[in-house]
């Protein structure tokens, strides 16, 4: 099956997203900002990262769990300007490394230009239409449907008194892609951002559901178009006309959220796909801030070799960490636990030899944990809500006050506090750090056949995550306990008595050949390089 999501790979480069009000303050105020990234983008080549992809520095009126623009074409003056954004692009491009925008698509706030001239009048308005409108029954709203946030569809506007449809919330109203003239606004916006330098785009919010089956025996049972969803069909026309006006050469990605990963073929397969990638975020679908899960390693272990069986793995970018969950290497370990750095090391392998393209998200390569705790009465001095902080503190990059990312005694997002052991100086001078690995790992995945474009073949059982990536001149073959107990491991059988040397490990002392049985620490992992297959005479 898959071929039906052939033909979109674009650029395979490792992508690094930046959170951007925590990553560098560069001029003491106490909030990171667009010169900070700009003065750190000699970092990214260094450690093998091939594009940036900046959240949040649209304007906006607030900022929580979603984020809601009032002004598409500026920036949130807080963080910078767009001269600011201009420089960055440029100087990101004289280092080869792409710009990516992510961009809020689907609602603004409710403090945007466009809401404010929509709810003033219902007759003779064209912006009346640039949101969805309905009269309540009675003093109730058009239906009683709720969102999958267990919130009301439709928000009650006093000034109009109609609702409006806001399936993220009242305080983000939802733009109605069936109207042309909203379309034109998107697609404008999209052209300035393009004439700035932007090299692609990271729409995010995207929401797409169907009660139709799709998919039967990995054939697609439908035409890709919108008329198979429920809800989104104006999103997807809105995706379709951004990917048929915009240049050939600008990425689209989505971030799809509540969206079944059968939909993803009609996003990105056919003659007019809507999308060169989609953020895969089943595998941090438990550590969801919005929603309290239990976590388990074992589930997540079965939902990354699912990701592999997808139709679609080669097009979807995979993703461990991001601003709007707990950090994964916070669900396998303790803070203070000895074994977080082969845990982050694990995860560092896995991320590095997974099909999809891998992203990193800032700190996540020093093994930067949750924001654990305020001190007594410390969390009065922050405006940050606490529940939003586990993946948004500051990039810790030195053991100096507030880890250097500001030189400010306040910081406007408090700061880790173990940033005295967890930083990149240190990390940098340690060979065995988890920094250190994910520099090895990078490097490896760049200057890999098997890990760039080979086939993946599962070999795992219920306690050993165990599979093949094999290129035409190179065959890896991964092994890990995916858990904080040591393990009697039994490779697979067929690779028994096959040359084999391994080439990475995460723990100093290692056997170097392909046992029958195979103790493995916890979070052990071991790749070994096999003797290629002879290749096939014609």
């Amino acid at each position: 099956m898959e071929s039906l999501c052939e033909g979109n790979k674009k650029d395979e480069s490792v992508i690094y997203r930046i959170y951007t009000k925590s990553f560098f303050d560069s001029d003491g105020d106490g909030i990171g900002d667009v010169k900070g990234v700009t003065s750190k983008l000699s970092y990214f080549p260094s450690l093998g990262i091939g594009a940036l992809a900046l959240s949040d520095i649209l304007e906006t009126d607030s900022e929580g769990f979603l984020f809601g623009v009032t002004d598409y074409k500026r920036v949130n003056p807080a963080l910078g300007t767009l001269s600011d954004i201009e420089e960055l692009i440029q100087a990101a491009h004289s280092l080869g490394i792409d710009f990516y925008l992510s961009f809020p698509l689907g609602f603004t706030s409710t403090a945007h230009t466009w809401f404010e001239k929509s709810r003033a009048g219902v007759d003779l308005n064209p912006y009346r239409e640039y949101y969805i409108w309905q009269k309540g029954k009675g003093k109730s709203a058009p239906s009683a449907d709720r969102t999958p946030f267990k919130t009301p569809l439709w928000s009650y506007d006093e000034k109009s008194r109609e609702w409006y449809r806001s399936y993220c919330g009242n305080n983000y109203p939802e733009l109605n892609f069936d109207n042309p003239r909203v379309r034109k606004e998107i697609i404008d916006v999209l052209r300035f951002w393009i004439e700035k330098g932007v090299d692609g785009f990271i729409f995010e919010n995207v929401y797409f559901a169907t009660d139709k089956p799709l998919l039967a025996e990995d054939t697609l049972l439908y035409k890709a178009g919108e008329d198979i969803f429920t809800d989104g069909r104006g999103t997807y026309r809105m995706l379709r006309e951004i990917k048929e006006k915009c240049p050939a050469d600008i990425h689209i990605i989505l971030s799809p959220q509540n969206v079944s990963s059968d939909i993803y073929p009609y996003l990105i397969s056919g003659d007019r796909p809507v999308a060169d990638k989609l953020i895969d975020t089943s595998l941090i679908f438990d550590t969801e801030l919005i929603a309290k899960r239990a976590f388990s390693i074992k589930e997540f272990a079965e939902r990354y070799l699912r990701m592999h069986s997808s139709t679609c793995v080669r097009d979807t970018l995979i993703t461990f960490d991001d601003k709007a969950h707990s950090r994964l290497l916070s669900k396998f370990v303790a803070p203070d636990d000895d074994r977080i750095i082969p845990a982050g090391k694990m995860l560092s392998a896995l991320l590095l030899c997974a099909v999809a393209t891998p992203t990193l998200y800032q700190g996540q390569e020093i093994g930067m944990t949750d924001f654990t705790s305020f001190k007594a009465n410390e969390h009065k001095n922050y405006t940050a809500a606490p529940e939003l902080l586990h993946a948004r503190s500051p990039f810790q990059w030195d053991n100096n006050r507030n880890a250097a990312f500001t030189a400010s005694p306040y910081s406007e997002i408090p700061v880790n506090g173990n940033y005295h052991k967890i930083n990149l100086l240190a990390e940098s001078a340690d060979s065995d750090s988890i920094f250190s690995f994910y520099r090895r790992m990078l490097s490896f995945r760049a200057s890999s056949p098997a890990l760039q474009s080979g086939s993946f073949h599962n070999y795992s059982d219920d306690t050993l995550l165990c599979f093949l990536r094999e290129a035409e001149t190179e065959r890896l073959l991964f092994i890990a306990n995916p858990t904080p107990k040591p393990l009697n491991a039994k490779p697979p059988k067929e690779f028994l008595g096959t040359a084999a040397l391994c080439e990475i490990c995460n723990y100093g002392v290692v056997s170097k050949t392909l046992n029958e049985t195979m103790g493995l620490r916890p979070y052990e992992v071991r790749i070994f390089r096999l003797r290629p297959k002879p290749l096939a005479l014609h």
